[in-house]
């Protein structure tokens, strides 16, 4: 009964340890990971030989000495329908056949709740880092809507202005640099280089090419819906080269 007891304080203790990590909004998924593997290898009955490794996507988190062997316990980490990674235990010698292999049928019930509790974290933060790249976006907007209005028959110091605005309204604006070029005339931003990760919009009066918009990052970033960049970014991009072309076809009138 001890030796019972003494199992439920260990998985009540791994679940307590991972429910704050979620509670804490300013840990991104990959902290998250990280601390998880780390609080799962004690919570299991052999702790001594036990070690653990979150697979997400493309990336791995593993704790302290991991190696995989043959007595494995998993659980599936979904997004939706999506299975998007697995948290995974392993024992690095073999023990006793239990629920699961070796593993303990209460084992089975703690892996496959912070496999929910990972989903969940995750559904959170993807959540919240949409909110903020939406709410950029609106600040972009409402930005060259104050350039144009401040500057009102300027276009140099428009466009200028625009394409130093730019670069925060992207998912990595610390990487990102932008260029615009009207008539052969050229505005960019100081960090500007012609990097290959790019996502270009045209800038059009009356179905006439007069120019572009350019963003591009000064590094590779992992593939999204058009290279590394999201698919609201495509619509915002479109969205300004149409605002530019608006404003620069009042500018000429």
């Amino acid at each position: 009964i001890e030796y019972s007891i003494h199992e439920k304080v260990k998985e009540l203790n791994c679940l307590c340890n991972i429910a704050s990590l979620m509670l804490d909004h300013q840990k991104s998924i990959e902290k998250i990971f990280h601390a998880v593997v780390g609080c799962l290898p004690p919570s299991w009955q052999y702790p001594d030989i036990a070690c653990a490794r979150i697979v997400f996507r493309d990336q791995e988190y593993v704790s302290a000495g991991f190696k995989t062997s043959r007595w494995k316990q998993s659980a599936n980490i979904f997004s939706g329908r999506e299975k998007v990674g697995a948290i995974e235990v392993y024992y690095q010698k073999k023990r006793p056949i239990m629920y699961e292999g070796p593993f303990l049928k209460e084992e089975r019930i703690l892996i496959d709740t912070v496999a929910y509790q990972v989903a969940n974290a995750y559904k959170r933060i993807k959540l919240e880092h949409t909110l903020k790249e939406r709410i950029k976006e609106l600040g972009c907007f409402y930005g060259v809507s104050n350039i144009i209005e401040k500057h009102s028959s300027n276009y140099k110091k428009i466009l200028q202005g625009i394409v130093d605005l730019l670069p925060e309204a992207w998912q990595y604006p610390e990487i990102t640099c932008a260029k615009i070029i009207v008539n052969s005339e050229e505005f960019k931003t100081d960090n500007y280089n012609n990097f290959p990760w790019k996502q270009i919009a045209n800038i059009e009066i009356e179905r006439q090419t007069i120019g572009f918009i350019e963003i591009a990052y000064s590094q590779e970033m992992p593939a999204l819906e058009e290279g590394p960049f999201l698919k609201e970014e495509r619509l915002l991009i479109n969205a300004l080269s149409e605002r530019v072309g608006n404003a620069i076809k009042r500018i000429r009138a």
